[in-house]
């Protein structure tokens, strides 16, 4: 995820400088390799270190990381709950009368995880919940032993089964029924809030300290990350970000970036998914499939599609740069076209 932020010469002029750069290796050359293409006319795919991007907004700049390389402080409305970072990945974790709940265990942390519950409390770790399957927020859990007790929803199961190096759950969140975890003086309520980023995907709700945590659904002050994070149903993912926002929440601990979500984060980034599906949908309605594909081998049925969609995604870029998003987000500017083509592709097979 490491990008540079240099600052071309036109980047005052953020709506300009997005247009300029939405024609290299959009839609213009791409349709252009395909006219005149050979029958077997490729793009090569470099990583292009010298590739710039618009500067990040100053509330979205990261945060300084200590030496140890986390971060770990208070969250939400009362004590006992804490949110731990190493600037990329987020966690939490609740202290017990006799122990600690924590949810997941990040393979970037790794034992930062246990160093950082290490520097609040001296309680073990006796209760370890799946936010949800994906690797990269999973594989250290093995590191909490085997005398702790795991839970993860019932859609998780089978992929955690597949991975055979993770614990196995003792405890399973059925369904779309919330579910109390009550330990000692604590009580979570685990749901299923709709597949979204992915099925069993756990809203993990702590009322009493108002802190709900869930992951790779909101990216606070920054634009979500490439394909809308990989998201099972996309609109799902709108509709989860508004579920998120029934909550009273104080904080949402989203599983990346350098601190927690406010409201004001949350309903951020929930307006921004509001635009981007309102400019894919628009880019359906107003792009014609035979304007889009004039010019392009007529017997290649594949290229007109891609020329298709990559007018559509033009189009949906172009007025989601009119909304000036990459004044406000962070990074708005660099998945901004892979994110309409599949918020508009959601919309044309499920929308």
């Amino acid at each position: 995820m490491m990008v540079r932020s240099e600052i071309p010469a036109d980047a005052p002029n953020s709506r300009r400088f997005s247009r300029r750069m939405a024609m290299v290796g959009g839609v213009g050359l791409a349709s252009a390799a395909l006219v005149k293409g050979s029958a077997f006319a490729t793009e090569e795919h470099v990583h292009d270190t010298s590739q710039t991007f618009l500067a990040v907004p100053e509330r979205a700049k990261p945060r300084l990381i200590p030496p140890s390389g986390y971060l770990v402080e208070p969250v939400g409305s009362r004590p006992g709950a804490y949110h731990i970072t190493d600037g990329l990945y987020t966690t939490v974790f609740f202290v017990t009368a006799r122990g600690v709940v924590v949810v997941d265990a990040p393979a970037q942390l790794g034992t930062k995880t246990l160093d950082a519950i290490r520097s609040v409390t001296d309680k073990p770790v006796t209760h370890a919940i799946y936010s949800h399957s994906h690797n990269d927020h999973i594989d250290a859990m093995g590191m909490y032993g085997s005398d702790v007790q795991y839970i993860a929803h019932e859609d998780s199961i089978p992929y955690l089964r597949r991975k055979g190096r993770v614990p196995m759950p003792s405890r399973v969140v059925p369904g779309s029924r919330p579910y109390a975890l009550r330990v000692d003086d604590l009580v979570l309520t685990l749901t299923d809030e709709g597949r979204a980023h992915q099925p069993g995907n756990l809203f993990i709700w702590s009322p009493v300290h108002q802190v709900l945590m869930t992951v790779d659904v909101v990216f606070p002050r920054w634009a979500p990350l490439k394909n809308l994070a990989i998201a099972t149903d996309p609109v799902g993912l709108r509709d989860a970000m508004a579920a998120i926002l029934r909550y009273p929440v104080s904080a949402v601990v989203g599983g990346h970036f350098d601190r927690p979500a406010d409201r004001a984060d949350v309903a951020e980034n929930h307006a921004y998914l509001q635009d981007l599906f309102e400019a894919a949908a628009e880019a359906n309605a107003s792009v014609d499939f035979g304007e889009a594909t004039r010019g392009v081998d007529p017997q290649n049925r594949w290229a007109q599609v891609r020329a298709w969609w990559e007018a559509i995604d033009q189009k949906c870029f172009d007025l989601m740069v009119a909304k000036d998003w990459e004044a406000r987000l962070g990074g708005a500017d660099v998945f901004l076209r892979e994110n309409c083509f599949v918020a508009a592709e959601a919309l044309r097979i499920d929308g």
